[in-house]
């Protein structure tokens, strides 16, 4: 099976800022905005239920020591409802029609060392 995803040139925009709180510590702060390559909800793949999306995130590095490093994040992604109306019915596909909701959340953590 082909799809046909009709996808577009997007954008991306962000901005990010450290705090450094202390010798040991430094805060970590930003916010993001993508826009999705999917044109419309006549285009939305079922498999790529893609919109555009607002992320805010916040972390901080902490040092260990003179060598060791531990960085911790978080990221909350705010993705609007997603409309799908794929009719592909002249294919003898179907029609697929429906709205995804997501929000997302992600975290992570390092740990670096040097030597």
């Amino acid at each position: 099976q082909t799809l046909d995803t009709v996808f577009r040139d997007t954008w991306r925009y962000a901005l990010g800022a450290n705090y450094r709180l202390n010798d040991t510590v430094k805060l970590k702060f930003g916010i993001a905005y993508d826009q999705t390559p999917v044109r419309d909800a006549a285009h939305r793949l079922t498999s790529l239920p893609d919109n555009n999306r607002t992320w805010f995130t916040t972390g901080a590095q902490v040092k260990v020591n003179k060598t060791s490093v531990l960085d911790a994040g978080v990221a909350y992604l705010n993705v609007p409802e997603s409309h799908v109306d794929n009719n592909q019915t002249a294919l003898g596909r179907g029609r697929v029609t429906g709205v995804y909701d997501s929000r997302v959340w992600i975290f992570g953590a390092q740990y670096s060392m040097a030597f």
